[in-house]
C-alpha cells in the first residue's frame, strides 16, 4: 500500500512544472509579439535609428514610431542634427513597404522605403557643408559593392544658404526616386523633381558605376535635365561652397541631354541639347563691383563629341543681343599642346573643315560695362562691332586658312558732340600648306594708326610695321578714359627672315623716335632715340632641334647701351637646351634711373656714375646661370631719403644661378668693395616659396663706423667712429628667416656732438670745447640669434648680448608686427662693474658719482616702437606714451655727490610716458635719502621732476658736499674741508629739462641743524671782510684770524633757495665767528659766478662805552660781492667810506646829543 502511494505521488509531481513551463513560454511569445509596440511606445525607439546607422555623427530623435511584426515601420518626426548640434533635416514620416516581420526574415533583399515631408536646411562654407559633415563618415573607399536601394520622397522641401555671405536658396515639391537592384550588372536609376520660385526642375539619371569610382563621371551613365525657367541665382550657395565668386541671375529653359563612357580604353562623351533664357545679368570678380554683364536673351545649341583627346564639335552656336558665337571642327587637343603643335593647328582641315566665327556689339558691351571698359565720362558709344571669321578648308592638294577680324567704324556721343573713328583696326590673311609641302602665309593690317604686313614663303619671309603711337593715343583717348596713361611717338619695324634648306637666317631691327611712356606707376620714360637690332644664324631640324652658329642682340638709346651675343655655338636639341651668351650693359646712371623709376619706386632718389657692367650668360629652359659677373660704377653717388653715398669706385663681383622651375637663386661667391666697405657673401641661396624668399647665405663684411654714419646723415661730424668687422648666417625654411651674428667693434667712441662751453657738468666743472668722446671702448662685440617669422611679421630674439670692457648686456625676447608698429617685449639684464663704468664716463659724470657694484641689473620692456596711421600720435613722446618697462639697479656702496650710502637696489618703471623711481628711502650719511624722482619722457622737451616733499633728512655734513653741490646754496660752506653737523633738504618743486639742464627750476629750502665748519677760501674773505669792518668801526687794528683754528658757527636755521635762469638764489644764511656774525644773501651761477651780499650786523661789544659809536649800535653792514666762489671780488673803496662815515657820524651824533641834554635842562626850568 505504502509503494503504490509513492508511485502515485512520483506520476503527479511533473504536472506543476510543465505548468510552470507553459506559463513560461507564454510569457515569451507574448514579450516577443509586444516587443515592436513597447518599443515604439517607449524611449526604446530613440536607438532604433542609431542602431542601423552607427557612423551617423550627431543626434536623432524620433517624436512617434509605429511597430508590429506584421504591420509596416512607421516613424513620424523624426529630426537629424548636424555635428553643431542644429537641426538639419526632419521628415513627417518614414515608412516602409513591408512589415517588420518581412524585413527581418528576408534581410538581404530590396525593401522599398518612402520618406515624405523632408525638410532639409543645408548649411555651405568654404571648406564643405553641414551634409557633407554627416555623410562623410558612410563613405566606405575600400568597398566595391554598390548596394541596392528602393527609396521614394516625396512633398519635400530644400533650404540652401551660405550663412557667410548670405545667400538662401528653397527648392519646394521635391519629389526624388532611386532605383537599384543588388545585381551589379544593374544600373541606378533616378528621377528627380522640384519646384524652384516660379520655375521647375526636372532630371533623370541611369548610371552603372565602376568596379572602381574615381570620379562622379565614371561609369557608363545617361543624363536628361529639363527645365523651364529656373532661377539660376538660387545656384548661388552652391557656387559659394565652389569658391565661385560669380553670379548668374537669369532665368533658364533647356533641354540637355549627356552620355558618357568611360569603361573603354577610350573615355567617350556626349553632349546635345538647347538653352535659353531671357533678361541674363552675370556678376564678376574680373569686372567692376559696380556692374554687371547684362544681356536681353541667350540661346545656345550644342551637339559635341568628345573621344580621348578629340573635340568633334558638330556645331556650337551661341546667339545673344551681345554676341554672337560659331564653332564647326574637328581638333585633337594632345596634338595642339604636343612639339609639333604649329602643325597641328595648321593641319585641322584635314579631318573636316573648320569654321570659327562671331561677332561681338561694342555699343551694347560698352553700355554694360562702362567702368571696367574705362569709358570716358559723360561717353556714350552709339554704334562699332567686333567681326572675326576663320575658316579652315581642304582644297585640291592643299589646305586653306582664310581669317578676318575687324572692327567696324565706331561712333560715340560725348558731352553732346559726335565722335567717329573710320578706320579702328582690320586685320585680314590667309595661309596654303600644299600637300607636298610649303607654306604660304600672307597677313596685313590696317587702321589709322598701324600699318603692317607679313609676307612669306619656304624661301623668305618679311615683316614690315610702323606705328604711330600719338595717333594711336589720341584715337583711343577720344573714347576711353587713359587715366595718367601717356604715350607717344613713332615707331618702325622690320624682320627678314632667308631659308636654304636647313640654314636659316634672321635679321629684325626696330626703332622708335621720341618715345614718351608715363603713367604705369613710375615716373615718365623718355627716348629721344631707342634703336633695337638682333641677328641669328642658324641650322633648323624640327622644332625641337637646331644649332646656333652666330647671334646677336643690341640696344642702343642717349646715355647707354645693352649688347648680348652668342658667346659659342650652341645646339637645342632633346640632350642639351642651352644659349651661352657674353652681355654687356654701359651707361650713365642719370640716363638709366629714370627708366628704373618706371618699374620702381625710386621718385625720391637720385643716382649717377658711370656703369659698366660685363657677364657670361648660360640660358636654358629651367636655369639662367651667370659667371664671372663684374660691375664697376665710378664713381657712385646716391642721395635719397636719409641716404648720401659717395664712392669713388664701387665694384661687384658674383657667379650664380636662378632655377626657374624651384624659384631658386643661388651664388657661389659674391663680392663688393668699396672705398669704405669691403663684404663678401659665400655661398647664397634664395628660394621663393609661395612668394616668400628663403634665404640662406654667409656674409663677413668689414667697414668704419663713421662711414656708414655719413652714408645716414652727410655733412655732419660723426656721433661715433670705430673700425667695424662682423659674420653674418642667414637661413631660413617654412617661412621663417634665422640671423646669426658676430659683431666685432674696434677702437669703439661716441661723441657728445651738443658739448659746448654752455652744456657741461655741474659737479665737475668740464667744459668741453667741440665733440668730446662721451663714451669709449676698446673692443666691443655684439652676438645675436634671431629668427624672423613671415606669417606674423615678427622677430623672435633667443639671444643678444653686447660685451664691452667690465661691462654686457643681454635680452630675449619678441619683436613684432615689423612693418607697422614694431611691438617689443623683451626682457634682459646690464652685468656692469659700476667703478669701471664710471671711470670710463668720468668726463660726462663728474667726480662727485662713485660707486661700486657689479649688478645683475634686470630689466623688461614692451610696446610698440613705431607709430601707425591709426596710432593716436606718431611723436616720439607718443610712442614713449606707449611703452612700458622695468629695470631694477643695485650698488653694493654709493658716494652721490657727498651723500654715503651702502648696499640699496632700485626699481624703475616706464608707463604712459613717464619714467618713475620708486619712492627712495635709503640710509645715507647717517640720515636718509627720500624722494621719488621722475623722467617726465612724454613732455617737451623731456623733463626730470621731484616732487614735493623731503629730499635728504637729517645727513652728516661731508667736505664732499661742501665741494660740491652744497656751495651753490650756502656758498659759506664752499670748499670747506673739515665740517661737523647736519642738514635736510625739501623741495615744492623741481623740474628739469633733460635738452638744457641750465633752465631747470627749482624751490625748496635747506636746513642745517646746527654745525661747525672750518672756513673755506670764499668763507675766509667773508671773514677777513667782516674782520676789517669791526677794526673800521673800533678804530683799531684787524686781527687775522686763523683758518687752521677758526670754527664757523651755524645756528639751526632754515634757508630758502630758489633755481632758475642757470643760478641758485638764497636767502639769509647766517654764520658766527666768535664775535663775529655774517649773513649772506643773493645767488650763485651754475658757471660758479657770485652775485652776493655780505650783511656783518655792528655787535654791542664793538661800541662798549663809546659815545662817539653810538651811531652804529644796531646797524647792519651790506658789502657786495661778485667774481666767482674762487676770486670773490670786493669794492675797496667801501672801507675807506666806511672809515669816513665812522669819523663822520661819531660827531654828528656827540651834537645831537649834546642838544637833546641841554633842551631837556631848558624845558625843567
Amino acid at each position: 500500500m505504502a509503494t503504490e502511494q509513492t508511485t502515485q505521488d512520483t506520476q503527479a509531481a511533473p504536472k506543476p512544472r510543465r505548468r510552470r513551463l507553459l506559463i513560461a513560454m507564454v510569457l515569451l511569445v507574448g514579450a516577443v509579439w509586444f516587443a515592436p509596440a513597447i518599443i515604439a511606445n517607449t524611449s526604446l525607439r530613440q536607438q532604433l535609428l542609431p542602431t542601423l546607422a552607427p557612423q551617423y555623427p550627431a543626434g536623432i530623435e524620433v517624436g512617434s514610431a509605429s511597430l508590429s511584426w506584421t504591420g509596416p515601420v512607421v516613424l513620424r518626426d523624426v529630426t537629424f542634427r548636424d555635428k553643431q548640434d542644429a537641426e538639419f533635416l526632419s521628415v513627417a514620416e518614414i515608412a516602409t513597404a513591408k512589415s517588420l516581420w518581412q524585413l527581418i526574415s528576408n534581410s538581404a533583399g530590396m525593401h522599398p522605403i518612402t520618406i515624405k515631408g523632408a525638410d532639409a536646411d543645408v548649411r555651405f562654407r568654404a571648406d564643405g557643408s553641414n551634409l557633407e559633415d554627416v555623410m562623410m563618415p558612410f563613405a566606405d573607399p575600400t568597398s566595391t559593392i554598390w548596394p541596392g536601394v528602393a527609396l521614394e520622397i516625396t512633398d519635400s522641401r530644400l533650404k540652401m544658404s551660405a550663412p557667410a555671405t548670405g545667400a538662401e536658396a528653397t527648392w519646394t515639391d521635391l519629389r526624388v526616386t532611386v532605383q537599384k537592384s543588388h545585381d551589379q550588372g544593374v544600373p541606378y536609376a533616378i528621377s528627380a523633381s522640384a519646384t524652384v520660385e516660379n520655375g521647375t526642375l526636372q532630371t533623370e539619371l541611369s548610371w552603372l558605376p565602376p568596379a572602381e569610382l574615381t570620379s562622379p563621371a565614371a561609369g557608363n551613365g545617361k543624363l536628361a535635365l529639363q527645365t523651364k525657367t529656373f532661377p539660376l541665382q538660387t545656384l548661388k550657395p552652391i557656387f559659394e561652397r565652389m569658391s565661385l565668386s560669380d553670379e548668374l541671375i537669369a532665368e533658364l529653359t533647356s533641354d540637355v541631354k549627356t552620355a558618357w563612357n568611360t569603361a573603354g580604353e577610350v573615355p567617350e562623351y556626349q553632349v546635345a541639347g538647347e538653352l535659353q533664357t531671357g533678361n541674363l545679368f552675370i556678376k564678376s570678380a574680373a569686372i567692376s563691383a559696380n556692374e554687371q554683364v547684362q544681356a536681353d536673351f541667350l540661346r545656345c545649341v550644342v551637339e559635341t563629341t568628345i573621344t580621348g583627346e578629340q573635340f568633334n564639335v558638330a556645331h556650337l552656336d551661341i546667339d545673344s543681343d551681345l554676341a554672337k558665337l560659331r564653332i564647326e571642327g574637328e581638333v585633337n587637343v594632345a596634338d595642339l599642346t604636343g612639339t609639333n603643335s604649329t602643325t597641328a593647328l595648321l593641319s585641322l582641315p584635314k579631318q573636316r573643315d573648320f569654321v570659327l566665327q562671331g561677332r561681338l556689339d561694342l555699343a551694347k558691351l560698352a553700355a554694360t560695362l562702362p567702368e571696367t571698359l574705362c569709358i570716358r565720362e559723360g561717353t556714350k558709344i552709339t554704334a562699332g562691332t567686333v567681326d572675326w571669321r576663320l575658316e579652315g578648308a581642304k582644297l585640291d592638294r592643299a589646305l586653306g586658312w582664310f581669317g578676318q577680324v575687324s572692327v567696324s567704324r565706331l561712333t560715340a556721343v560725348h558731352d553732346g558732340k559726335s565722335l567717329n573713328w573710320e578706320k579702328p583696326i582690320s586685320l585680314d590673311g590667309e595661309a596654303t600648306i600644299p600637300d607636298a609641302g610649303g607654306t604660304t602665309i600672307r597677313l596685313n593690317c590696317e587702321s589709322d594708326f598701324l600699318k603692317a604686313s607679313v609676307q612669306g614663303n619656304p624661301g623668305k619671309a618679311t615683316v614690315q610695321a610702323e606705328c604711330d603711337l600719338d595717333r594711336l593715343a589720341a584715337e583711343v583717348g577720344r573714347f576711353l578714359d587713359l587715366g595718367e596713361l601717356e604715350l607717344a611717338g613713332k615707331m618702325v619695324a622690320s624682320v627678314d627672315v632667308t631659308r636654304k634648306n636647313n640654314r636659316v637666317a634672321a635679321d629684325a631691327a626696330m626703332d622708335i623716335q621720341k618715345l614718351h611712356l608715363a603713367g604705369l606707376g613710375g615716373v615718365a620714360w623718355d627716348e629721344s632715340q631707342l634703336k633695337l637690332n638682333c641677328a641669328v644664324d642658324a641650322t633648323v631640324g624640327s622644332e625641337a632641334n637646331a644649332e646656333f652658329h652666330q647671334g646677336s642682340i643690341q640696344l642702343a638709346a642717349t646715355g647707354y647701351q645693352l649688347s648680348a651675343q652668342l658667346d659659342s655655338a650652341a645646339k637645342w636639341n632633346a640632350e642639351s637646351k642651352s644659349i651661352p651668351l657674353q652681355v654687356a650693359v654701359r651707361g650713365d646712371l642719370t640716363r638709366i634711373m629714370p627708366r628704373l623709376r618706371t618699374i620702381m619706386p625710386l621718385e625720391d632718389w637720385q643716382a649717377d656714375g658711370e656703369v659698366q657692367l660685363q657677364t657670361h650668360l648660360t640660358v636654358s629652359p629651367n636655369t639662367i646661370a651667370y659667371r664671372d659677373a663684374e660691375l664697376a660704377i665710378t664713381p657712385l653717388r646716391i642721395t635719397g631719403p636719409d641716404c648720401n653715398i659717395s664712392e669713388p669706385n664701387v665694384r661687384i663681383a658674383s657667379t650664380g644661378s636662378y632655377d626657374v622651375n624651384t624659384s631658386q637663386f643661388q651664388s657661389d661667391s659674391t663680392t663688393i668693395t668699396t672705398a669704405t666697405l669691403n663684404a663678401r657673401a659665400q655661398p647664397i641661396a634664395v628660394a621663393f616659396t609661395d612668394g616668400s624668399p628663403q634665404i640662406s647665405a654667409t656674409v663677413d663684411f668689414a667697414s668704419r663706423i663713421e662711414d656708414l654714419l655719413n652714408i645716414v646723415d652727410s655733412g655732419v661730424s660723426p656721433a661715433a667712429s670705430g673700425e667695424l668687422s662682423a659674420r653674418l648666417n642667414v637661413s631660413g625654411a617654412d617661412g621663417k628667416h634665422r640671423l646669426q651674428s658676430d659683431i666685432v667693434v674696434d677702437k669703439f667712441v661716441v661723441y657728445d656732438q651738443a658739448a659746448s662751453e654752455l652744456n657741461r657738468n655741474v659737479s665737475a666743472n668740464i667744459q668741453p670745447t667741440g665733440a668730446a668722446a662721451l663714451w669709449n671702448e676698446p673692443r666691443l662685440t655684439v652676438a645675436s640669434d634671431v629668427t624672423y617669422e613671415t606669417a606674423s611679421d615678427s622677430v623672435r630674439i633667443a639671444k643678444m648680448q653686447v660685451n664691452g670692457n667690465k661691462w654686457k648686456a643681454t635680452t630675449t625676447g619678441r619683436v613684432g608686427e615689423l612693418a607697422t608698429e614694431m611691438n617689443v617685449d623683451l626682457t634682459g639684464a646690464l652685468d656692469c662693474d659700476w667703478e669701471q663704468l664710471l671711470a670710463k664716463h668720468r668726463q660726462l659724470i663728474g667726480d662727485g658719482l662713485n660707486i661700486s657694484g657689479s649688478g645683475p641689473h634686470p630689466f623688461q620692456l614692451s610696446g610698440p616702437l613705431m607709430a601707425t596711421a591709426s596710432s593716436s600720435g606718431s611723436s616720439d613722446d607718443a610712442l614713449l606714451s606707449r611703452l612700458d618697462g622695468k629695470l631694477q639697479l643695485s650698488w653694493n656702496t654709493a658716494d652721490i655727490y657727498g651723500l654715503q650710502a651702502g648696499q640699496a637696489k632700485i626699481d624703475t618703471r616706464l608707463k604712459s610716458g613717464v619714467f618713475r623711481i620708486a619712492p627712495l628711502d635709503i640710509p645715507v650719511s647717517e640720515g636718509r635719502l627720500t624722494a621719488a624722482p621722475r623722467l617726465l619722457l612724454n613732455s617737451e622737451p623731456m623733463m626730470f621732476v621731484l616732487p614735493a616733499g623731503p629730499v635728504i633728512e637729517n645727513v652728516r655734513l661731508s667736505p664732499d658736499m661742501c665741494q660740491g653741490w652744497l656751495k651753490y646754496v650756502a656758498p659759506m660752506l664752499a670748499d670747506s674741508t673739515r665740517v661737523d653737523g647736519r642738514l635736510s633738504m625739501a623741495v615744492t618743486s623741481t623740474k628739469v629739462p633733460l635738452d638744457n639742464w641750465q633752465d631747470m627750476k627749482s624751490v625748496g629750502s635747506l636746513a642745517i641743524h646746527s654745525a661747525d665748519v672750518r672756513p673755506g677760501p670764499l668763507a675766509q674773505q667773508f671773514l677777513e671782510i667782516a674782520e676789517q669792518i669791526k677794526a673800521i668801526i673800533r678804530k683799531s687794528g684787524s686781527n687775522i684770524i686763523n683758518p687752521e683754528e677758526a670754527w664757523m658757527k651755524i645756528d639751526d636755521q632754515t634757508v630758502a633757495f630758489q633755481v632758475s635762469l642757470g643760478r641758485v638764489h638764497h636767502d639769509s644764511l647766517e654764520i658766527r665767528v666768535r664775535d663775529l656774525v655774517i649773513r649772506t644773501r643773493g645767488s650763485v651761477g651754475m658757471d660758479e659766478s657770485i652775485d652776493l651780499i655780505a650783511e656783518v650786523p655792528v655787535q654791542d661789544s664793538w661800541i662798549k662805552d663809546d659815545r662817539l659809536l653810538e651811531a652804529f649800535r644796531g646797524e647792519v653792514i651790506q658789502i657786495p660781492i661778485s667774481g666767482t666762489l674762487s676770486k670773490p671780488k670786493v669794492d675797496r673803496n667801501i672801507f675807506a667810506n666806511l672809515a669816513r662815515q665812522v669819523g663822520t657820524s661819531a660827531g654828528t651824533k656827540l651834537l645831537e646829543n649834546e642838544l637833546q641834554n641841554q633842551l631837556q635842562r631848558l624845558f625843567r626850568k
